[in-house]
């Protein structure tokens, strides 16, 4: 140990700077991590989106099944809605040419149709 550095506690990856430096009212505590290359990361994909309508919302579900659709969006709704009953939402599929990471759920509002200008 050099330059007055005193190495406190048992090789947890700390360095303390000793009290009589010079720098020790800027010092702080130093964390050494060694970085490990990790296996490649992979996701489950599909080419199927499902598109759940109810009566105000729609989601559209990245899933392989109709039913894996309905429990994530059931899962992910942050108002609740009974996404699993065909009676609260009907539910269409598409095939696309693309890829979609397996769960990604998009939930927003139906937006109406505007209704009929009132003339003055």
């Amino acid at each position: 140990m050099t330059g007055g550095e005193k190495n406190r506690g048992s090789g947890s990856g700390t360095k303390e700077v000793a009290d009589d430096d010079p720098k020790a009212d800027v010092a702080t505590n130093e964390v050494v991590t060694e970085v490990t290359q990790a296996a490649p990361f992979t996701v489950r994909e599909t080419r199927r989106l499902y598109r759940l309508r109810a009566e105000r919302f729609i989601a559209v579900v990245a899933a392989d099944t109709e039913d894996e659709a309905r429990a994530l969006a059931a899962a992910y709704d942050p108002f609740g809605g009974n996404w699993r009953h065909s009676a609260f939402a009907s539910a269409a599929v598409e095939e696309t040419a693309e890829r979609h990471v397996f769960g990604d759920v998009a939930i927003s509002p139906v937006s109406s149709a505007p209704g009929p200008s009132k003339g003055t």
